[in-house]
């Protein structure tokens, strides 16, 4: 759950609801994430960027991505996150086999992910997304700040993206 301040006319503006600017360095293949309507502010060859979507406001869209490698059984995603830049956020998940399942810290809210059945072939995929977020701040309108690296390793370690 983010929420960011923007600084405008020295007037502090708070947009209630979630921000997130992605910055993608390593992709096995290719990926593009678009959503529907005009909430993103910018674009570049993954898709939609620093986009904000209102409490209680659909999310729609999609994604696409090609991957060249297989995936199999032990291989993960792994996030090492910090919430407003100092409390730990990690995790690890299966990237097949296994739901993920994500709890937000503090607010005790669970995100339950389904993966596919293991190994997952290399292929190309584009799966579409709808997800309503909360009618309000989780937080009670505190803001909150997420950041940090999510990586998919193999089992072996080797950094795939």
């Amino acid at each position: 759950v983010a929420q960011y301040v923007r600084v405008h006319d020295s007037n502090i503006e708070v947009d209630s609801g979630l921000t997130f600017e992605r910055n993608i360095k390593k992709v096995p293949g290719s990926f593009v994430l678009k959503f529907d309507g005009n909430q993103c502010k910018s674009k570049d060859i993954h898709g939609d960027n620093n986009c904000h979507f209102n409490w209680g406001e659909d999310i729609i869209g999609y994604y696409n991505f090609s991957i060249t490698t297989d995936i199999n059984v032990g291989d993960k995603v792994e996030g090492h996150l910090k919430i407003n830049r100092f409390i730990p956020y990690h995790f690890s998940c299966d990237l097949c086999g296994n739901d993920c399942v994500l709890e937000v810290p503090i607010v005790r809210i669970k995100f339950k992910i389904p993966m596919p059945p293991c190994p997952i072939h290399a292929h190309n995929e584009t799966q579409h997304l709808q997800y309503s977020l909360l009618p309000d701040s989780p937080t009670d309108g505190i803001t909150a700040h997420l950041g940090g690296n999510i990586k998919v390793l193999k089992a072996s370690r080797e950094e795939l993206a």
